[in-house]
């Protein structure tokens, strides 16, 4: 007789127990395949296994579909993909494969590497062809550490065109909405080219009408609509998934958390979930993929995630759903977690924003400010710590130590002149020609007249701030920074403004008033996951297979092995590894479904 193991979500380590349950776990539904959790790479898993014929279903904890991919850039890092061949870009398989080592340090097995390298394009050419996503190189954009052994300057990271949102129906309303600072006007969505032309549509025509054409889009969706419908980014991606669900009757059901699994003779065989109040038993006859999202809100992880998070606070711009439900349903049955990445989260560093309505979210420092000419970031100490334009993880491994820098002390700023606040914005306060003081008035934003004055509002020692500026000043006038190498990495320069020279990262801070902004560490989601095979099955405690088990997406260990290899790599892997999963599932060898 089949039996569940039950799980403490106090717990995602516990060993296998008799369910604390009752005993029967008749199926009320049988599918071929169940995927636990909703964001692309669930979503993902699903529709492969649809395409090869079974019959899958998707649950969902959440009261929307998406998860921390909705509210993700929607960066996809694949590398020697078919767009940048195409675009001319030359990559190899080999040189992929010396980066990831060089990245993770030989902590990911080769295997794994090696399956994720070589059927990365395949995943993507299969969802080009069997769905409603369109993927494109994002121009310029290089790995994180592109200096290192096999990294490349561009063409592994893709971005997903901007979708309909229209195209999903009624099921739009249950689309997980996008960060807000990826929205203005309090709905239209705003990925990298939007962001562009809003920047300079008061210095150029096109920019200004592209703009215009935005924003007739967004009044008009207003008039039927909560938001914008022209999705980018995450969304874009997400919502190009659904469409593809709904086109296949996939059934996708909300509001149904996972409980625990069914396991017999060994063999994972089903899923009891919590709907309309009642545990239910759905059998999956081939298996049950875990996608949930990884562990950034988990309370029994928090302190091997972020052990810094009672010493100074920690913050993720996650979704609160993602609390590593998925990893504690895995070792329940005899899985188990990864020990000895480099890292534990995707680290960026946050600042807090207040609002107007009494409510604070999280705004990621990702790109806007932190590379741009005229800004640095300094300590409480008033003396900088780190680089400012490297890379959103390296960054807050530069705040904590973690780099074999000396650290930050608490607390931490980011600092900008009046020029630089105006020509790049920081954080969500937008650029010229978008309102700033009522962050100011908020307490958001720090303002002082000199320097001098901005340090004692912020509580530190002016002399010291000005000295750190004064020294960060004159080698920045000729585009350099000797302490600290802003803007002297491809990442770095890639990331400035192009605009501006002799380097696009550096200029003084020397028009008043000055700024600053505190920063805080976050996350973007967790890289420690559970040990798989290169098949994504889970494995056990002496390194087995658990029959029926996968994982995929943050749930399944990083393939950096807690470092960051580049913009995109939880959903590359994610996507590839659901692919894999599926495939596997449904009997199918692991290459070449895309021509099939």
């Amino acid at each position: 007789m089949a039996r569940s193991a039950g799980i403490a979500r106090s717990d995602p380590e516990m060993d296998m127990t008799e369910s604390d349950g009752p005993a029967d776990t008749t199926a009320a539904e049988e599918f071929d395949v169940v995927v636990i959790g909703s964001g692309a790479p669930g979503m993902a898993a699903a529709i492969v296994a649809h395409d090869a014929g079974l019959r899958p279903l998707i649950v969902e904890s959440e009261r929307w579909f998406g998860g921390s991919s909705a509210v993700s850039a929607g960066a996809v890092w694949i590398p020697n993909n078919q767009h940048a061949r195409a675009a001319g870009i030359a990559d190899s398989a080999e040189a992929a494969m010396t980066y990831l080592r060089g990245e993770g340090g030989n902590r990911v097995p080769e295997a794994i590497l090696r399956a994720f390298v070589d059927t990365g394009p395949d995943a993507i050419a299969f969802l080009e062809a069997k769905t409603a996503a369109r993927f494109y190189v994002r121009p310029n954009m290089p790995d994180y550490h592109p200096e290192r052994p096999g990294g490349m300057a561009t063409g592994r990271t893709l971005d997903t065109y901007n979708f309909d949102g229209r195209q999903l129906g009624d099921r739009f309303d249950d689309l997980r909405p996008p960060l807000r600072h990826f929205m203005i006007l309090g709905g239209m969505m705003a990925g990298r080219p939007e962001v562009y032309h809003l920047l300079h549509m008061t210095r150029s025509l096109r920019s200004a009408t592209y703009s215009a054409g935005l924003f007739l889009r967004f009044f008009r969706d207003r008039l039927t609509h909560r938001r914008g419908t022209r999705l980018t980014i995450g969304n874009a991606l997400v919502a190009s998934l659904a469409k593809t669900l709904k086109d296949r009757a996939i059934p996708l059901r909300l509001s149904c958390p996972a409980e625990r699994l069914v396991v017999d003779g060994g063999r994972v065989t089903g899923v009891v979930v919590r709907r309309d109040g009642t545990s239910v038993t759905i059998a999956a006859r081939r298996g049950v993929i875990i996608a949930t999202g990884g562990a950034p809100h988990s309370t029994a992880l928090a302190d091997r995630l972020a052990p810094h998070r009672k010493a100074r606070g920690h913050h993720s711009a996650v979704p609160e759903g993602s609390r590593g439900d998925g990893l504690a349903l895995a070792t329940a049955v005899g899985g188990r977690l990864v020990d000895g990445n480099i890292d534990n989260l995707f680290w960026t560093p946050m600042s807090l924003v207040p609002e107007a309505d009494g409510t604070t979210h999280v705004y990621p420092h990702i790109a806007l400010d932190r590379s741009k000419p005229g800004f640095i970031a300094v300590d409480g100490t008033a003396r900088r710590f780190t680089r400012e334009s490297t890379s959103y993880h390296d960054f807050v491994r530069g705040m904590l130590g973690l780099d074999g820098g000396r650290g930050a002390t608490d607390p931490v700023w980011l600092v900008c002149d009046h020029r630089a606040l105006r020509r790049y914005g920081i954080g969500p306060v937008p650029p010229f020609p978008g309102p700033y003081r009522a962050r100011i008035a908020s307490g958001y934003l720090k303002r002082g007249a000199t320097v001098a004055a901005l340090a004692r509002e912020l509580g530190l020692d002016p002399a010291t701030l000005e000295d750190t500026i004064r020294r960060y000043n004159g080698p920045a006038a000729a585009g350099e920074d000797p302490e600290f190498g802003k803007g002297s990495g491809r990442y770095d320069r890639a990331l400035g403004d192009p605009e501006h020279g002799p380097n696009p990262c550096n200029a003084p801070l020397a028009t008043p008033p000055f700024y600053a902004v505190r920063l805080h560490a976050g996350d973007l989601g967790s890289s420690m996951g559970l040990a798989t095979d290169e098949r994504a099955r889970v494995l056990d405690r002496v390194g087995a297979p658990i029959p029926g088990l996968y994982a995929v997406g943050n749930d399944m260990n990083a393939i950096g092995g807690g470092n960051y290899p580049g913009a995109g790599s939880t959903l590359g892997p994610g996507l590839t590894f659901a692919y894999i999963a599926a495939r596997d599932l449904a009997g199918i060898a692991a290459r070449n479904l895309a021509s099939r």
